[in-house]
């Protein structure tokens, strides 16, 4: 959450540069994204107020890709729940002309036909995406680089979420070994009986 945050401009840090794209138009969905929707919108002015070029049928369309049908449509933010208001600022950011996406955790509050769109949505995005989730199922057809920050060290793996999980599972094994060939002081034998 800190480093998307930073990413995103939305809070600073203590050294070192962080360097934007060329032409990068950023799209920020955070934990508490509610915040940033207006109470007094229904979800087609919501929707509208992006600034695209969609017409009324297109923005439903949309919203009922996100599971709001019918008179849902014209319901005021202000009365929506945390799952409704989630799905409706990750419409808002599908339909935002942004072409780098900053997500954290966009997973928290949506069901699984939801996470299905959103997915599908992902999938089909042709710009960058920056996804901070914990959920391995819905980063499986997404993903195509995992990035491991770990004990303020950054490791890179080039490869989808299986093959992230495949080398830190085999890279976790390594160590394990290491530390059993080590020898074991007589204060410790205990300990690594127990260990063992």
């Amino acid at each position: 959450t800190t480093l998307t945050k930073i990413l995103d401009r939305k809070i600073d840090f203590n050294k070192g540069e962080r360097i934007s794209g060329h032409n990068n138009i950023i799209s920020y969905y955070s934990q508490d994204v509610a915040d940033s929707l207006n109470p007094e919108f229904d979800l087609i002015e919501t929707l509208d107020s992006v600034g695209t070029e969609k017409t009324i049928g297109q923005l439903r369309s949309l919203l009922g890709a996100f599971l709001f049908t019918g008179d849902d449509v014209f319901k005021k933010v202000g009365v929506l729940s945390g799952g409704e208001k989630s799905r409706l600022a990750l419409a808002k950011i599908l339909l935002s002309p942004s072409n780098f996406i900053i997500l954290d955790e966009p997973t928290n509050h949506l069901d699984y036909s939801s996470k299905k769109v959103l997915q599908q949505a992902l999938v089909n995005f042709s710009g960058s995406l920056i996804l901070v989730s914990h959920d391995v199922e819905f980063l499986k057809p997404i993903a195509n680089r995992v990035v491991d920050i770990r004990s303020g060290k950054i490791k890179i793996y080039e490869g989808d979420i299986e093959y992230y999980l495949y080398k830190r599972n085999e890279e976790t094994e390594q160590i394990s070994q290491v530390k059993v060939e080590q020898p074991i002081e007589a204060s410790s034998r205990k300990e690594q009986k127990r260990i063992e």
